[in-house]
């Protein structure tokens, strides 16, 4: 039996990383398609648009990514950038004074500081804040709120510089359009990352290619029915769109412990408009290992967080009906959730099965399909490379053949301290 499940792994390995492989270069395809075209350097009609930056802790690097947003394109009388802050520990060296020092240096009067009053670590609440003064400065300045687009970024987000310019262009040409993801690639400042991080940041930036990026496509191009369930997507923090008038009324959702995740799913659940962006936001992943668990570990605990989907839903959905929506939740948990953590017992199982049987072909099956696996979304990468400007890791097959197991410890970790009873904050990195 163990044997059968051992070789049943490899096969589906190999598997799914030729079927990604096959989707995520007619991916990259379309999406070179609509870059050349580039219609949006011809679109006089514009909307409105607040581009809403939560930092907290953030102080030493706020300065950068005030830069890079100040130099994105768009027209500056319709764009407004919030910088939104909250009370930390030491407020000498807050993030909410350093951002200030810098606004006020560089004159950058499409920019503001909307501070939080109350402590919170959540992303969220900060969010909200931003979204009441969007909503009161809509008012004071007449703007329909039609015409208004909400734009989120990390506090690591690095934006390809005509990226606003396609939002702009995407929301004006499609009315029913109700949000819009610019997907990350995870490979900048390589050098200041750990070698298993360097693997790392190929393997996320693969699957944004591969497997979000094409699922989100396959969402447009399907109808209301069944065949849209089957193709749930969800939102990414980094580069993240929305209508105003939606979002003003749906709030960004505080229970779980993080919002992009379960608006995402709230979204498209409820059948709303998920378009995506030809550019890419250019982040990081976390440092090292250790940072890097308890975030997938949050990660995991909001998929799972099925309640504050379902309320969310609800909210943007204007229905009670939960029919539709559990389906698409299972379909999620099913193809997503169960796999993060079964991956956790490949390697184990091969090597326990070949040290039984005295046999290794358990085992070289095992790391023959990693090995495929790593390769494949390398290529992909290598491919995108030119496209997006994306560095690729320097990094050992070896170390890459152990990653699936290292990217699953979040996920169990989470499973095992939910059994103790123990409650996952509401922190993410570089929140922890």
């Amino acid at each position: 039996m163990i044997a059968s499940l051992s070789y049943a792994v490899s096969g589906f390995v190999t598997a799914a990383s030729l079927v990604n492989r096959c989707r995520g270069r007619k991916y990259l395809q379309q999406i070179e398609e609509v870059r050349r075209e580039a219609r949006w350097l011809q679109s006089p009609d514009r909307p409105f648009m607040f581009i809403l930056l939560p930092v907290l802790n953030e102080s030493t690097t706020v300065a950068s990514l005030i830069d890079n947003i100040g130099a994105l394109k768009y027209p500056r009388d319709r764009l407004v950038v919030l910088v939104l802050t909250a009370p930390e520990v030491d407020e000498a060296k807050s993030t909410r004074r350093v951002a200030q020092q810098i606004l006020d240096h560089k004159q950058y009067d499409w920019m503001r500081v909307v501070h939080l009053e109350h402590e919170s670590s959540r992303k969220a609440d900060q969010l909200n804040r931003g979204l009441e003064f969007a909503e009161q400065h809509c008012t004071a300045s007449g703007w329909d709120l039609k015409q208004v687009v909400i734009g989120v970024f990390d506090a690591d987000s690095r934006p390809e510089l005509e990226l606003l310019d396609e939002v702009g262009y995407r929301f004006s040409a499609d009315p029913e359009l109700d949000a819009l993801q610019a997907y990350p690639v995870y490979t900048d400042e390589l050098a200041q990352r750990s070698a298993w991080m360097q693997i790392e940041a190929e393997r996320q930036t693969a699957r944004a290619l591969c497997v979000e990026g094409p699922r989100n496509l396959r969402y447009q191009l399907s109808s209301k029915g069944l065949s849209r369930l089957l193709a749930v997507p969800y939102l990414i923090g980094h580069g993240q769109f929305f209508r105003a008038p939606l979002l003003f009324r749906a709030r960004f959702p505080v229970k779980p412990p993080i919002d992009d995740l379960v608006q995402g799913l709230a979204y498209s659940l409820a059948g709303r408009k998920i378009g995506v962006a030809s550019h890419v936001d250019h982040c990081t992943v976390p440092h090292s290992v250790s940072v890097f668990i308890p975030q997938t570990r949050t990660w995991f605990t909001a998929q799972c967080s099925l309640l504050a989907i379902i309320d969310q839903y609800r909210i943007v959905a204007q229905r009670r009906g939960l029919g539709a929506a559990w389906i698409g939740i299972l379909r999620l948990t099913v193809f997503d959730t169960i796999p993060w953590a079964f991956r956790f017992f490949e390697l184990p199982i091969s090597i326990w099965e070949s040290c039984r049987r005295r046999d290794p072909r358990h085992l070289l099956a095992v790391l023959l399909a990693l090995a495929i696996e790593s390769q494949l979304e390398r290529s992909i990468v290598t491919h995108a490379s030119k496209t997006f400007s994306i560095k690729q890791p320097d990094r050992m097959l070896l170390r890459s053949l152990l990653r699936p197991t290292i990217k699953s410890i979040g996920p169990i970790s989470a499973v095992v301290l939910r059994s103790l009873g123990c409650s996952i904050k509401h922190q993410k990195t570089p929140r922890t």
